[in-house]
């Protein structure tokens, strides 16, 4: 005699029964990935609704059946035209609720559901939908400075939405490690989250996270050149300019052959950067004029702008140092602007947004009613003298942040020193080069040959 197909009131109470995590890996879990993988007919018992009516995510408890939960939630997104209005509350009572260690058992329902999110935002056409959901998921779910799928996903949904600011808690935590037994990940997740990360710190004005951020991408290990390299070179290059005023330097560790494609590929980029930091405006406008297309392409032509109007600035501050005391028209002069009463406000303005954010010190002297010709601005040093009670809390907040940031590194480097791979590898490569065999790893080890096949941030 064949056995009663379970209906969704028998799989609640299945749910309900395992309390244990030996019985919810055990019996739970099982019994729910068979319905997961049978029939349609199946799946749809786990999208349905109770017996008395009820809805079976009303009567559940996301922090007692936090795997029952996900896997009647994951086939309720998976359900074709499900009701937003109903659903959505629900994944947000769900990822504001569930228990992480009995999360942590089904990986890959995890996955799933994220990308289910990311698939309702999309076909609503709304993708603001899928940013709080998967922020939340993220910080909740994954381990501090592990790096996993999630937040390169995350960072692609920020892009869509626009919603930069969401992101800037996520960018902000250092990432020191992977785990693959616990978060399944590949190279290409590495680098294209370190690119959308260094593109949105850019997007959110921190220019010493973006520029950290990308360094990290185009100068990750591998044997084969991707794609997100080269394009997080280019944006390495201009946002280097708002940093720094020249040409960044990459690490030494930086592979040779990522070095020589980037600058064979990186032209304009690197043409654009030695006329800049030898301000050579005339260069300059030219080329702009001969490559436009090719930053247009690239999608940098903001970032080219950004760096125009940071070229105005840094002429300024370089009068600063050589000048004490000069004319608002000789300023506009040396920064290229017209000497008529628009261009010289212009000055004015831009000499008083410096002045405000702390980037030259002095004062503008203008006589009550004069002409704007007649205006002076005076050169100073920073009156700040650095020791004030708010500056002091962020250099001992700094210092204790890079002193745990160490120790976790430490501990990071002994656990991989200690572990059997790495000494079996250290030992072969000890063993292939007293042979005249170099100990490179292959595509293999590294990950594979990665080329990013998505769409431009």
């Amino acid at each position: 005699m064949s056995k009663a197909a379970l209906t969704l009131d028998d799989v609640c109470a299945l749910i309900a029964k395992a309390t244990t995590q030996n019985e919810i890996v055990k019996e739970l879990i099982p019994a729910l990935k068979k319905l997961d993988k049978s029939s349609n007919k199946s799946s749809t018992v786990l999208d349905g609704k109770l017996q008395n009516d009820a809805d079976p995510l009303a009567v559940l408890e996301p922090e007692s059946a936090t795997v029952g939960y996900l896997f009647i939630l994951n086939a309720r997104c998976s359900a074709s035209n499900p009701d937003l209005t109903i659903l959505i509350p629900h994944i947000h009572n769900f990822i504001e609720r569930f228990d992480l260690a009995q999360l942590r058992l089904v990986p890959e329902q995890v996955i799933f559901f994220a990308k289910s999110i990311v698939a309702l935002a999309d076909d609503a056409k709304n993708m603001s939908l899928a940013v709080l959901p998967l922020r939340t998921l993220l910080l909740r779910y994954t381990p501090p400075g592990i790096l996993t799928t999630f937040h390169g996903l995350f960072l692609q949904v920020v892009q869509a939405s626009r919603d930069h600011e969401a992101a800037r808690e996520v960018i902000n935590r250092p990432i020191i490690d992977v785990d693959t037994s616990a978060f399944p990940i590949k190279y290409h997740d590495h680098l294209l989250y370190h690119y959308l990360g260094g593109s949105t710190a850019a997007l959110l004005r921190d220019i010493p996270r973006a520029v950290e951020m990308l360094e990290i991408c185009v100068s990750a290990p591998g044997t084969a050149v991707s794609g997100i390299q080269v394009d997080a070179y280019k944006k390495l290059v201009l946002i280097g300019l708002l940093a720094e005023g020249k040409l960044p330097t990459l690490p030494q560790y930086t592979s040779s052959n990522v070095q020589s494609v980037c600058k064979s590929l990186c032209g304009p980029y690197i043409d654009y950067a030695h006329a800049y930091a030898s301000h050579d405006k005339q260069k300059l406008r030219s080329l702009m004029e001969r490559h436009h297309e090719v930053y247009e392409k690239d999608h940098n032509l903001g970032l080219i702008s950004l760096c125009d109007a940071a070229f105005r600035r840094r002429a300024i501050q370089k009068l600063t140092e050589t000048f004490i005391t000069l004319s608002l028209v000789d300023i506009a002069i040396e920064v290229d602007l017209l000497t008529d009463d628009n261009g010289l406000r212009e000055t004015e303005s831009e000499l008083l947004s410096m002045m405000a954010a702390g980037e030259i010190f002095g004062s503008i002297d203008r006589a009550p009613g004069g002409a704007l010709k007649d205006v002076t601005v005076t050169f100073t040093d920073d009156p700040e003298p650095y020791t004030s009670h708010k500056i002091v809390d962020r250099v001992t907040a700094a210092i204790n942040g890079a002193a745990a940031l160490d120790r976790r590194l430490v501990e990071r480097d002994w656990a991989v020193g200690r572990s059997k791979d790495f000494v079996t590898k250290a030992y072969n490569a000890a063993g292939n080069a007293q042979g005249g065999m170099g100990g490179l790893a292959g595509d293999e080890d590294m990950g594979g040959r990665f080329d990013w096949d998505g769409e431009d941030a």
